[in-house]
């Protein structure tokens, strides 16, 4: 199965699965692994099997690539993923698959082994922001409601980071206030904190100066 292919049954499943459990006010999946963040739900009175023909398909998209997972929130579904040399960050109506909005930006990445060329990150959202990761650092920030860009970083720059060879794949986290941020910046930013509101940079960790660990060997500084 392509992935593309494999994508537009993750939606479908998470479109399938919110119209099901609709009267039970069903659970968000706002991130990467879920509400936990570690793969598991607390919905109950889920099907065990899916039916003989399978499930009834309620909506469909045609979608790009890319290697994330959609999100939901509320009424949206939210989907990274590449159409030609853009990546798009999109929002469906959960329920219905109509477009609500769509944020789009220049990408040139090209997976060197011919695999894929779309973002590997999956969206992060709140209660009114979407927070993005693109295959070459792009780190974006959203209006939930809207699509209206919040704030961006471009962290390929602003930390000096060598391109990506198999591209960026690690999903950023929020705890509080604070978007926890896995760049692998020179030299001394292997994992950044930014300003959830604001983007601006509170920390720096996990480089030359501030290791407590071993003493690094092989550094290039």
């Amino acid at each position: 199965m392509t992935v593309t292919k494999l994508l537009l049954v993750l939606v479908l499943i998470v479109v399938l699965d919110l119209r099901a459990l609709a009267v039970n006010d069903a659970q968000d999946w706002p991130q990467f692994l879920g509400p936990h963040a570690n793969g598991t739900s607390d919905e109950i009175g889920l099907l065990d099997r899916w039916p003989t023909n399978g499930p009834p398909v309620l909506w469909q998209k045609r979608i790009g690539t890319g290697y994330g997972a959609p999100s939901v929130r509320g009424e949206r579904l939210v989907l990274h993923h590449r159409l030609g040399d853009e990546e798009i960050v999109e929002a469906w109506a959960a329920a219905s698959g109509q477009s609500m909005w769509q944020y789009g930006y220049a990408s040139r990445f090209v997976d060197p082994y011919g695999y894929n060329n779309g973002p590997r990150c999956t969206p992060l959202l709140t209660t009114n922001l979407c927070y993005t990761f693109g295959a070459e650092g792009k780190l974006l920030c959203l209006e939930l409601a809207t699509g209206k860009k919040v704030w961006e970083r471009d962290t390929a720059k602003d930390w000096n980071i060598p391109e990506a060879f198999f591209g960026v794949g690690s999903t950023p986290i929020l705890e509080g206030e604070l978007l926890i941020v896995m760049v692998g910046g020179q030299p001394n930013s292997g994992v950044v904190a930014l300003n959830a509101q604001t983007g601006k940079t509170v920390w720096e960790g996990v480089g030359e100066r501030n290791w407590q660990g071993q003493p690094m060997l092989g550094w290039l500084g």
